[in-house]
């Protein structure tokens, strides 16, 4: 395989690329990831989210896990008060966990107690009621250790013997987020298992707050993994807790149903506010369960009751990765075109600038195309709000493909195109000191570089680019390379005249325009400063750049092309 120098380096800034992102992703998130969240709470709250009416929770005042068949009761009490008062809320959600009351849950002898036995009667009579009362309870499907693991430990250990199998069921609302920003999975895929523990179909269950909306609606849920529900994540957005909580109406044993309480119509949580405060909110005040779903049901009820003002924002690395990746390409694209059509101009005071500025062009460009995504994402009513990485990614593009661009320069620079070794025909030898390379590259071997003769011919220019010479085989090459050269144009300076192989070459060129006559202008010296020039060849006129800013553009404009090769004569027939 044969070595590729540019395929190389350019591994190396991929590599340099990957390790910046991936500092930026593991060591400074923290500072980012809230700075974003911060922004992201800005926005979605230009419209403020607000509690919706028909949500209502009851709480269980007196709630004791050491007592679930007093609970039990309670609730059965609850459900029975909602028929005899003639109500018909819109769906009834118990968020709250029903733990088999079974010491061995297997045992098909396993009877249930009074109290649990009350409950599944009561929720019999709620489904046979007209028009029924849907009733619901949640199921956490994920293990508490290792994110998105199915817990079937803990889904094992609920009472499906006697209250699941009287109910639907929805899993519980899960954070995915940092501060107030909470996000649930639509619907997960669960395997079932038979007694022998192997695996005998899926189930799909469904987020509770996505499937009591939906169900209340009449609108049909397609299958998890042909809906792409599995994939899809829905936000909840947090009001204040003030408007939440004037929606809490208390029940306990002693009185199950609140007085003068009226549930038509409303989506009522079943839950225990002060037993349900858990570690999902990292922020300052935290929120319990059963509010996050009470905020998630106002979320989908706005937005299937109200298209105005309401921002949707899209969840945790969903569109991350790809939004890093798109718009880092995009810098290196926008580089390559800037970076391209800025050499064209020649601009040759800026020349050694032209990868910066080619950069900060490009990094402009693709910043202000993610801000334009962004801005859609809001007409469009959603919100993308990880714009930190993104933004660190297409500045760590831009500055790669800047210094990439200053090593092409310099490459370029050492690697001066050149007619063949056996070729010593040259329309220009160039003449300098090598400490002032970059000077004179820049200055006077681009523009001589970047000419076109009358008939569109680049130039052929000697540009000799090694300052150490061995042996005295250079001193033929030089000799012969000046001797073909139509015009020699040496670079006089303070160091020009100190340097030995300068000093050959301009008695080489003194010889040639001696021999050439001295009308030929075959020797254009260009001065800077005030050198004291040789004075065996200070017969040769010389201008300074210094005075005439413009003299390479004169040098140019007097150089004739060279007369193309003689056509051969046609042969003649026989």
């Amino acid at each position: 395989m044969t070595n590729q120098p540019w395929l190389r380096a350019t591994a190396v800034l991929i590599a340099v690329y990957v390790a910046l992102l991936g500092v930026a992703t593991f060591v400074l998130a923290p500072v980012w990831h809230e700075w974003d969240w911060s922004v992201f709470q800005s926005l979605s709250n230009l419209h403020a989210p607000a509690f919706a009416g028909n949500v209502s929770v009851v709480d269980l005042a007196d709630y004791d896990q050491r007592a679930p068949a007093r609970d039990r009761q309670t609730i059965a009490q609850f459900l029975d008060g909602l028929r005899a008062h003639g109500q018909r809320p819109a769906a009834v959600l118990l968020d709250l966990y029903f733990e088999s009351v079974c010491a061995t849950p297997d045992t098909q002898a396993c009877r249930p107690d009074a109290a649990t036995a009350a409950l599944t009667k009561s929720l019999d009579a709620a489904a046979a009621a007209a028009p029924k009362i849907a009733v619901y309870a949640t199921e956490n499907p994920v293990a508490t250790q290792g994110a998105g693991q199915i817990d079937a430990a803990s889904l094992g250990a609920l009472d499906r013997d006697n209250v699941y199998d009287h109910l639907a069921a929805g899993h519980t609302i899960l954070q995915l987020a940092a501060a107030d920003g909470v996000f649930y999975q639509r619907c997960y895929r669960l395997p079932q298992t038979d007694s022998k523990g192997n695996v005998a179909g899926t189930q799909d269950l469904w987020a509770l707050p996505y499937r009591a909306v939906k169900d209340v609606a009449g609108e049909p849920r397609a299958a998890c993994d042909r809906s792409g529900a599995t994939q899809t994540m829905e936000a909840v957005r947090l009001g204040a807790q003030a408007a939440f909580a004037q929606s809490v109406q208390r029940v306990t044993r002693a009185q199950p149903f609140p007085a003068g309480a009226d549930f038509n119509g409303k989506y009522v949580i079943v839950a225990t506010l002060e037993k349900d405060l858990g570690p999902l909110h990292r922020g300052a005040a935290p929120r319990s369960n059963p509010e996050l779903l009470a905020w998630a049901l106002s979320d989908l009820l706005e937005r299937k009751n109200a298209d105005s003002g309401y921002f949707q924002p899209l969840p945790a690395n969903e569109l991350l990765a790809l939004l890093v990746a798109g718009f880092a390409a995009l810098t290196l694209v926008a580089f390559i075109a800037v970076f391209q059509g800025l050499r064209r101009l020649q601009l040759r005071a800026l020349r050694s600038s032209l990868p910066w500025i080619a950069a900060g062009a490009a990094g402009a460009f693709a910043l202000a195309a993610f801000g334009a995504f962004e801005a859609w994402m809001l007409v469009a009513r959603q919100i993308q709000p990880q714009v930190s990485l993104v933004a660190m990614s297409v500045l760590f593009a831009a500055g790669l493909c800047g210094e990439r661009g200053r090593e092409i320069l310099f490459e370029q620079s050492r690697a001066i195109d050149a007619p063949p070794e056996e070729s010593n025909d040259y329309d220009v030898f160039i003449s300098y000191a090598h400490d002032e390379f970059s000077w004179v590259y820049e200055n006077v071997f681009v523009p001589l570089k970047d000419a076109r003769s009358a008939d569109g011919r680049k130039l052929e220019i000697f540009f000799d680019t090694s300052s150490i010479r061995v042996g005295s085989a250079w001193q033929d090459k030089i000799s012969l390379a000046i001797d073909g050269s139509r015009f020699v144009v040496p670079v006089y300076s303070e160091t020009y005249f100190q340097r030995p192989y300068c000093r050959f070459e301009i008695k080489r060129a003194h010889r040639k325009w001696i021999t050439a006559g001295e009308g030929s202008r075959c020797v254009l010296p260009i001065m800077r400063g005030k050198p004291v020039i040789l004075a065996t060849v200070d017969d040769i006129q010389a201008a300074s750049i210094d005075d005439r800013p413009g003299l390479v553009a004169e040098i140019l404009a007097g150089l004739e092309p060279k007369p193309p090769p003689p056509l051969a004569a046609p042969t003649g027939s026989a």
